[in-house]
């Protein structure tokens, strides 16, 4: 099975993990740690994923916190 490579970066700080084929975007955040569990959006190939959507090894994956303020 292939590995889907994700980075996350914020600001110049970055961060990459590995995730095996076939994995949803929950358990990929789940991954990630439980800052990244809630108030975000996931961008995979340019769409906003949903919790129960599975990756694959070709796709580009983005990451973004939501940012509140005025």
């Amino acid at each position: 099975m292939a590995l889907v490579r994700v980075e996350v970066k914020l600001s110049d700080k970055g961060e990459s993990i590995e995730a095996e084929e076939g994995v949803s975007v929950e358990s990929l955040l789940q991954k990630l740690g439980p800052q990244w569990r809630n108030n975000v959006i996931v961008i995979v190939n340019g769409r906003v994923a949903k919790a129960e959507d599975l990756l694959h090894a070709s796709d580009r994956i983005v990451i973004f916190p939501l940012l509140a303020g005025g």
